[in-house]
């Protein structure tokens, strides 16, 4: 595996583990679409340090990454050592509280998705150079309210449900 640059797994309902993916340096880009029973052990450490580009879509966090917060389950997901990482894709996560490492990364994009449950504050020391999605407004006016986020040149919301729009805290946002 020492050409493999890409992985993509899709629609993969017992796929629990990557095991020895970490081994293979040459991977730049790892795409996880429909794969509930993944479970990515002590994060996404599994993962190698290599990796340019991660893409989690419609997958639902294992048990070993749940913790307690103010008395409920939350999952979080640890990015932090995956140093090399230049664009975060997060699809459809709807039990992902926390990005754990996410400010010790240099991001040139960073998407989010229907990660309704996403804390604003983990994502509040977060350098994004070029290009940040979001979908909805709760999130983005949580972001834009964040003390010490730093807008990227562009801004994307995308897949917004919401039926009216409201940029509540935009002191940051200056549209031309």
């Amino acid at each position: 595996m020492t050409a493999l640059g890409l992985l993509e797994i899709n629609d993969c309902w017992c796929l629990r583990s990557l095991g020895g993916l970490r081994a293979a340096t040459s991977v730049y880009e790892v795409r996880l679409r429909s794969c509930p029973s993944l479970g990515l052990a002590c994060g996404s450490e599994s993962l190698p340090v290599s990796l340019g580009t991660l893409l989690i879509s419609n997958c639902v966090l294992a048990s070993d990454f749940a913790f307690a917060l103010e008395g409920r389950i939350s999952t979080s997901l640890s990015v932090g050592h995956l140093t090399s990482l230049g664009a975060l894709k997060l699809y459809n996560m709807p039990d992902l509280c926390m990005i754990e490492g996410l400010p010790s990364l240099h991001l040139r994009r960073l998407y989010l998705a229907d990660v309704s449950k996403l804390s604003a504050d983990c994502l509040s020391q977060c350098r994004v150079q070029d290009s940040l999605a979001v979908s909805g407004s709760v999130l983005l006016n949580d972001i834009l309210s964040s003390e010490g986020f730093t807008i990227p040149p562009e801004l994307q919301v995308v897949e917004c449900n919401d039926v009216s729009f409201l940029f509540e805290r935009s002191d940051k946002l200056v549209l031309d």
